[in-house]
């Protein structure tokens, strides 16, 4: 009977499976926004490309918080089993989130790319009027 308290007294100090998954994605949003502004051109962390790293990382999430079960299921079997499993979820969650990253991340250049053509036409039209308004 006391060993059966004492486990559920360490199963209730275990953080929650979701706190951790969760906090997991934020580091992950929070390091590449840091690679973003510390390794780019720009000096300032662009508001779209942290939503497009939000954007991963919640298709992230979805994709991996199915592993938990899968992997409680295995963990009696043998390694080998455990291995092979482990190394094929990997994987089927490799092919989905690789190509979604990487479109999601390639829509997020294009659309700063777009503002940036328009913020550069609209220096253009000022200086344009600038111009403009001297001469007269």
């Amino acid at each position: 009977m006391q060993q059966h308290a004492k486990v559920n007294n360490l199963d209730s100090k275990k953080p929650s499976f979701w706190l951790l998954h969760s906090l997991g994605w934020i580091v992950y949003v929070v390091i590449f926004s840091f690679d973003n502004l510390l390794f780019t051109a720009e000096k300032n962390v662009n508001p779209i490309v942290i939503v497009g790293l939000i954007v991963s990382a919640l298709v992230a999430a979805t994709l991996t918080f199915p592993l938990r079960y899968i992997y409680r299921k295995c963990w009696q079997l043998s390694p080998k089993i455990i291995i092979a499993t482990i190394s094929l979820c990997c994987l089927v969650v490799a092919l989905i989130w690789t190509p979604t990253k990487t479109l999601t991340m390639w829509r997020i250049h294009d659309i700063q790319m777009h503002l940036m053509d328009a913020e550069i036409t609209d220096n253009v039209r000022k200086q344009e009027n600038t111009i403009q308004q001297k001469k007269t």
